[in-house]
């Protein structure tokens, strides 16, 4: 999940938008809303350590 977040264009601050991208993507609605926010905080890292080796 947090792959796809990372490599999403989807704010990670809207959850709503977070979660509809995971149902679209065919996670289950119940693993959804466990892992919401650890996914998307490690996407967050994610996209943070692929901006810094795209500015390298």
């Amino acid at each position: 999940m947090a792959l796809l977040l990372a490599h999403a264009d989807v704010d990670l601050g809207d959850e709503r938008e977070v979660m509809r991208r995971l149902q679209t993507a065919g996670n289950d609605m119940t693993d959804i809303v466990m892992l919401t926010d650890d996914a998307t905080e490690l996407a967050r890292v994610i996209r943070a350590n692929s901006r810094k080796l795209e500015v390298s």
